[in-house]
């Protein structure tokens, strides 16, 4: 599932990222309740919707409990100058 990622500008793309990688890993983090960051390195990309957050919120709340970083794959979509991002996520089923 691609969700798309609010606020994001190509301007604020790490240094170190290649401008011709369409696919890249970003880290999900809660910063606020219903508010989830989207960010790559220290860079601050942008945010997933309200729904979103609140969607994926248990599961990284299980991840700050385990002290990892919940890692997804950042995907620019468009023409340079004029991309979008969005945010590839999918979870484990559940055992039967």
């Amino acid at each position: 599932m691609c969700v798309r990622v609010l606020g994001f500008s190509e301007t604020t793309l790490p240094d170190d990222a290649p401008r011709h990688a369409v696919r890249f890993p970003v880290v999900l983090a809660r910063v606020d309740p219903g508010l989830v960051r989207v960010s790559s390195g220290e860079v601050v990309l942008g945010y997933l919707s309200p729904s979103w957050s609140r969607t994926v919120d248990f599961d990284l709340w299980e991840c700050e409990q385990l002290g990892v970083a919940a890692v997804a794959r950042g995907v620019l979509s468009g023409p340079p100058g004029q991309r979008d991002m969005h945010v590839m996520l999918a979870w484990r089923r559940p055992r039967r």
